[in-house]
């Protein structure tokens, strides 16, 4: 070997060993490594990494999710769900609501009841139906205005008055005269 190259070889492993002895720190399997000052890498069970399931975990050691958050967490700015459904669960009651879109309707509701369908062709919102055939429909329950002096507000059907219909303890009904919403 000619004195070059045995001078560089020694050159590039004397600069390998500064390099890995420059570099310092402790973690865990699946710890996800971060710098805690300009030479040191750490980690924590905070930020878990599953490598044989290609799952991240915030606050979690066994994601169960691609990315599973165990605490509270925010999401600011704008967000999207593609082809998925969104749920918050309860975990004292064992329920789940669930918010979705399909078929040109929003669906949110608790997963074992009906859910409220907001259908963006046409405007339509609909209670325990999932094809509302009016503006609000409300299949299998009953609208109540528990305020007194609330009511149902209807506009003249000849004309451009609007009345609030509400009814007293003899259940007459009265109509009021108010500006239409």
């Amino acid at each position: 070997m000619n004195k070059k190259r045995i001078l560089l070889t020694l050159l590039v492993t004397v600069l390998m060993i500064t390099i890995v002895m420059a570099l310092s720190g402790s973690g865990s399997s699946g710890q996800v490594a971060f710098w805690s000052n300009s030479t040191d890498l750490t980690g924590s069970n905070n930020l878990y990494w599953d490598n044989n399931n290609s799952k991240l975990g915030i606050g979690t050691t066994g994601p169960a999710y691609k990315l599973d958050v165990n605490g509270s967490w925010a999401l600011r700015g704008n967000g999207y769900f593609y082809n998925s459904t969104a749920y918050a669960y309860d975990p004292t009651n064992n329920k789940y609501l669930a918010f979705f879109a399909t078929g040109g309707k929003g669906y949110v509701g608790m997963l074992d009841t009906s859910p409220l369908i907001l259908q963006t062709n046409g405007g339509k919102v609909g209670i325990g139906t999932t094809g509302p055939n009016a503006k609000l429909q409300v299949n299998s329950g009953d609208i109540a205005v528990a305020t007194q002096g609330n009511g149902l507000i209807l506009k003249a059907t000849n004309g451009a008055n609007c009345y609030r219909l509400t009814v007293n303890n003899a259940g007459v009904l009265n109509t009021t005269s108010v500006t239409c919403p």
